[in-house]
């Protein structure tokens, strides 16, 4: 059935994602709670697909990691030389995305076929979720994208058109406020380890808060994630993070597996003997950042045949065969999110946002901080360059620049390094050219590009 279904959706690959009409119907398929079930696999396949080519995107811009590759599209993406036409990339992640916000759609417009109200619950909270962490990706990475909430048909020409951010943001706080309350804390069951709980659409929300700005909002949340029902932690050890799956870290992975169609290609890509990236490496300011103590570095970074690259997705298996999990949302990020919205509520650090500081650097066997090591300003660097070694290569970077309001200063400043020139306009990504054609005319281009 799961096979039958993936076959429905991955026919559909241009923007509309609408279903060829010899497809079996959606009305006719969707029937009862396993069908519906299935269609919300069917919304983390996508999600597979879509985090299985995102550190191509985002891992490689910023200023922690570059690819091996210094030619090609990656050498575009890296370097903000990228196109409309170009960035080969950007159009498949754009396909990905609206995919798996279409099977969401899909999930949502059948969710009345569920019988159990539990369950009728947790699948809209999941749909709901998955498609707000779609549109948050979109939004941050293309600015104006457009807004698709229901299944389409080609007649709805409108669907094309871009919508402003600020509405796309609007949705995604709704979204996700319903998704949190939709959503249990926790599964009873080892098989529904992975699905979307209230602590991830919460975290998220959490993060989409920090994003626009609403500082309060964004440590509240964090706040509400520290305490009871959640029970959220720190793991002892940096590595297990990354080898012991869903841990007591993790809020949100989207999950692989060794099984054959579930692997993954990115732990492969990020070593040189990669196919397409030639590795992933890390960028001189980056390791330059952690002292000789500190416990992550092992595990940041991995030592092969002379190169240093990434070391958190190590595998043994195959290209495409891999298992690790790629980590979406973690404690860690939490804790730092946290004193980031604080710094900003508070004007300068409390001795909340130190300890939530401190834990992360105790772990990482560093030197603690005080209150009054810090202003507002010094400690907004203090937080910056403790995610930029926490986090490295885990696709936050990039958005973290950009919600500091830095990302022309810091991105300018890796430019002068590396040799290339950064302009204000790419802080958005180029909207694929492939795209604007299918649109007949609806769909416009950034501006700059």
């Amino acid at each position: 059935m799961l096979f039958l279904i993936l076959g429905i959706f991955s026919s559909c690959t241009k923007f509309l994602d609408v279903q060829p009409e010899s497809a079996i119907s959606t009305s006719k398929f969707y029937q009862n709670t396993e069908e519906v079930n299935n269609g919300v696999i069917a919304c983390y396949d996508g999600l597979q697909n879509l985090y299985g080519i995102d550190y191509q995107l985002t891992g490689i811009r910023g200023e922690n990691s570059k690819a091996g590759l210094s030619l090609g599209v990656y050498e575009l993406i890296e370097h903000f030389g990228d196109g409309p036409s170009s960035n080969t990339v950007a159009e498949q992640y754009w396909s990905y995305a609206y995919n798996t916000i279409f099977r969401a759609n899909t999930v949502l417009a059948n969710i009345q076929h569920v019988t159990d109200p539990d369950l009728k619950q947790q699948y809209k909270g999941e749909a709901l979720f998955i498609r707000s962490l779609c549109y948050f990706n979109m939004v941050r990475l293309f600015g104006d994208v457009p807004l698709v909430t229901k299944v389409i048909t080609p007649s709805e020409q409108s669907a094309f058109a871009r919508t402003p951010s600020n509405i796309v943001y609007d949705t995604i706080v709704s979204d996700l406020k319903m998704a949190a309350n939709d959503l249990p804390v926790s599964y009873s069951s080892s098989n529904d380890l992975g699905r979307a709980t209230k602590g991830a659409a919460l975290g998220i929300l959490a993060k989409v808060y920090l994003t626009l700005h609403q500082y309060s909002d964004a440590e509240t949340l964090t706040q509400e994630l520290m305490t009871s029902p959640f029970s959220y932690s720190l793991m002892p050890n940096f590595n297990d993070v990354f080898y012991q799956e869903m841990n007591n870290e993790i809020l949100f992975a989207v999950r692989y597996s060794t099984a054959a169609g579930e692997g993954q290609y990115f732990s492969s890509e990020m070593l040189p003997s990669g196919s397409h990236l030639d590795g992933l490496f890390p960028m001189p300011s980056l390791l330059s950042l952690f002292s000789p103590n500190d416990k992550r570095f092992s595990t940041t970074f991995y030592a092969t045949k002379g190169d240093t690259v990434c070391g958190k997705y190590l595998s043994t298996d195959p290209p495409g065969s891999a298992g690790n999990d790629w980590v979406v949302l973690r404690y860690a990020d939490v804790l730092l999110m946290c004193a980031e919205a604080s710094n900003q509520v508070h004007n300068g650090p409390t001795q909340p946002a130190i300890d939530a500081i401190n834990a992360i650097r105790t772990r990482a066997g560093l030197t603690t901080y005080t209150v009054n090591d810090f202003n507002q300003s010094t400690f907004s660097t203090a937080i910056y360059n403790e995610s930029r070694r926490e986090l490295a290569f885990e696709d936050h970077n990039w958005f973290t620049v950009l919600r500091m309001g830095i990302a022309d200063s810091v991105m300018t400043a890796e430019g002068q390094r590396e040799g290339f020139t950064f302009e204000s306009y790419r802080k958005l990504f180029p909207i694929p050219q492939t795209e604007i054609d299918a649109s007949q005319g609806k769909l416009s281009q950034n501006t700059g590009y």
